[in-house]
């Protein structure tokens, strides 16, 4: 019996969660939008160093970190960022979300893409803190190259315990 097509609906449908799959692509234009809609005070479709200063000053940052960040996402140094221009940085992991204050609040449950891992029942030396398996480095946040490397990694695992592949690892096995 052939499940080929079977599988390939399924996994096109979801991730093996059952949710839908990670499109870090898809995520960054989100937050690409999240940006524009956040920074761009004059809605002219780029954000200048000015409306960005003063939008991060507005959530605490200093004006030289705010302006470290912009000239990171600035990189032609044309005085202003567009929608591309955020894009661009968010799918390269250049910059994330939170770094730009423009990330999702954390699901109901206290996860989430940007929220905080929960921490483990404690024991009586102290608390444990669990991590999502993609947040490599550990600092509580995925990041979106994170996100593509996990992504990655289990689509590989997956397609290596595929039945439909089993005659192939076989062959390669003898």
């Amino acid at each position: 019996m052939d499940y080929s097509a079977l599988n390939a609906a399924v996994s096109g449908a979801s991730g093996s969660s059952g949710r839908p799959a990670f499109d870090p692509a898809k995520a960054a234009a989100h937050g690409a939008q999240r940006f524009m809609k956040t920074y761009d005070a004059n809605q002219d479709g780029s954000v200048s160093k000015d409306e960005f200063v003063t939008g991060m000053q507005a959530k605490g940052v200093s004006e030289a970190d705010a302006t470290k960040t912009y000239a990171a996402l600035d990189k032609a140094g044309s005085g202003s960022i567009t929608k591309a221009d955020v894009e661009s940085a968010l799918k390269s992991g250049e910059v994330k979300a939170k770094d730009l204050g423009i990330a999702r609040p954390p699901h109901p449950n206290g996860r989430g893409p940007d929220g905080p891992p929960p921490a483990a029942s404690g024991s009586s030396s102290g608390q444990i803190k669990q991590y999502d398996p993609a947040d490599t480095n550990q600092d509580g946040t995925v990041s979106m190259q994170e996100s593509v490397t996990y992504a990655a990694t289990q689509q590989a695992a997956a397609a290596a315990t595929d039945p439909t592949n089993l005659g192939t690892q076989v062959d390669q096995m003898v």
